[in-house]
């Protein structure tokens, strides 16, 4: 157990994941419009297009589940390396799979029907 990691990583990476929690709530009670990457700076006529709500969930959704993987890097602390190792890189892969499928098919989700 590495006490640097003890005392500056794991408040980081808590704090990264309240932040994200925080900023999921404000999209998904539709305070955060402003939030959503490159919707506000479509047309009007583009942003018709969209279902606010359903953006709204698959953003707040997305990151919510980002919240929930970042304290799994906590663990790592508490693990030898040679097990914390693969940890990591499996759960960065994981949110790097998220943030692919959210902003690959968000905009397919999103779409008015």
């Amino acid at each position: 157990m590495n006490t640097i990691a003890i005392i500056i990583y794991i408040p980081i990476i808590l704090g990264c994941s309240i932040v994200c929690i925080v900023l999921g709530r404000y999209v998904a009670q539709g305070k955060g419009d402003s939030l959503i990457s490159g919707y506000n700076t479509l047309p009007k006529e583009k942003q018709a297009e969209y279902d606010i709500v359903r953006l709204r969930r698959v953003v707040s959704l997305t990151t919510y589940a980002i919240a929930a993987i970042l304290p799994l890097f906590c663990t790592s602390a508490f693990l030898p390396v040679n097990v914390a190792i693969p940890i990591v890189l499996l759960l960065t892969a994981i949110i790097i799979v998220i943030a692919i499928v959210s902003t690959t098919y968000g905009d397919k989700w999103a779409k008015k029907r």
